[in-house]
């Protein structure tokens, strides 16, 4: 009868540690390392996924650094209709010079470009202005602005202004080339919900 209740305790005890160690699979050590976990988007650590290509609605930017970030991951809003135009006007020392037209289809690499006066076409791609807006911000010496609308001053005295809520074959919005002291600046497209990007006359920030 001893060895018998005997054998059930050992049995019961080797029951009870195999249910222990089972349940003990999850539990973290005290003092461990949290484990790291990975962002399935980003493909990182960060909480912040990586965002790359147009937005469908106007994203402002909380600050500069982070108009730069989305500069340079494209996130303009989009086009909307199938082909859009957009318009920019040419001042010379102060004076009307001539209109510019932007045109954009939809899906398409190129944008066309048109003035109303020789209304000759020269062509741009949309990874040709990506890379010039990218540029424009790179070499920067003083900047002003707020969310979605900033402008750069450079040292040899031009000025672009960039707009994430216009779309990026609208961009630069705004263009003062000091050598030829000729302004080029969005006045307005088709279809009519893109306003005027503001003309800022706040002093630069160096």
């Amino acid at each position: 009868m001893k060895l018998n209740k005997m054998f059930k305790m050992i049995v019961i005890t080797l029951a009870l540690t195999g249910i222990y160690s089972c349940g003990s699979d999850n539990d973290t050590t005290p003092g461990a390392a949290a484990p790291t976990k990975t962002n399935p988007l980003s493909g990182g650590n960060s909480g912040t996924p990586s965002l790359i290509g147009p937005t469908a609605t106007c994203e402002p930017a909380a600050s500069y650094n982070d108009f730069y970030s989305r500069v340079s991951k494209s996130r303009f809003i989009e086009q909307t209709d199938s082909v859009e135009s957009y318009f920019l006007k040419e001042y010379v020392n102060g004076y009307f010079s001539r209109q510019l037209e932007r045109i954009s289809t939809k899906g398409q690499p190129v944008i066309n470009h048109l003035d109303n006066i020789t209304y000759v076409v020269t062509d741009t791609t949309r990874a040709d202005v990506m890379s010039d807006l990218v540029v424009i911000l790179d070499n920067k010496d003083g900047k002003r602005g707020s969310g979605s609308y900033f402008e750069v001053s450079h040292s040899n005295g031009d000025i672009f202004g960039i707009d994430l809520c216009k779309p990026i074959a609208a961009n630069p919005v705004r263009h003062w080339d000091y050598s030829s002291q000729t302004e080029y600046i969005f006045v307005g497209g088709v279809p009519t919900s893109y306003n005027m990007s503001p003309n800022l006359i706040t002093p630069f920030e160096f």
